[in-house]
């Protein structure tokens, strides 16, 4: 049984056939135990294959950066194929439009998280988009990563709270909320921060 997605890089071959191929290790590498436990973690598994996500992101690492692959494994809506187009997608080359598209199809954290932890957060549009919008998790996800920037350190801290200053004083209803409601929690950890003193805070930045 081949280790990995043959033929995967064979000269002119179109990213569809390339899909498939890595479609075809999935199908190879999958198992129920895996499928069935996914379940647990609150991840849909219908379209899933039953492949652990280490696994995914070796043979990832084999593969190597192809947006075209990646679009092409995205469009087959299967659980580990969009995982792996987050793995190999190439930052760069996103675009606004794919993220919103992208973004649509979630229908569960694992692949929300992949996509954004791996490959939209190291975009050039990855910033200043998200604090005007008004969706609920959204906004809790622009709130969650201000305050867990704001208590690693003093100096992380102050320039977070300048940040939600800004956004306090927003015209942007939305943006307005997210930074009042930081700014509380801000100057809660900035207390916190120093009463551990500076060898504390050194090691929060190391």
């Amino acid at each position: 049984m081949p280790k990995s997605t043959p033929n995967i890089g064979a000269p002119r071959s179109t990213a569809p056939d390339r899909a498939r191929a890595v479609l075809d290790w999935l199908e190879r590498k999958g198992t129920d135990r895996v499928r069935d436990g996914m379940t647990r973690y609150g991840i849909p598994n219908a379209s899933a294959f039953g492949v652990p996500v280490g696994v995914l992101q070796g043979e990832a690492k084999r593969l190597g950066r192809d947006h075209s692959l990646a679009a092409a494994l995205w469009k087959t809506g299967r659980y580990e194929a969009r995982l792996m187009a987050a793995f190999i997608g190439e930052p760069a080359k996103v675009t606004v439009a794919q993220m919103d598209r992208w973004c649509g199809d979630f229908d569960s954290w694992a692949v929300c998280d992949s996509v954004y932890l791996h490959l939209v957060d190291r975009s050039p549009h990855a910033w200043g988009r998200e604090a005007t919008d008004d969706r609920n998790f959204v906004k809790k996800s622009v709130h969650w990563a201000l305050r867990a920037i704001g208590r690693r350190s003093r100096s992380l801290n102050v320039a977070v709270m300048q940040a939600a200053e800004r956004l306090a004083a927003s015209p942007d209803a939305t943006a307005r909320r997210i930074g009042r409601d930081a700014l509380r929690k801000l100057v809660v950890e900035q207390a916190r921060l120093a009463a551990r003193g500076p060898r504390a805070t050194a090691r929060a930045t190391s």
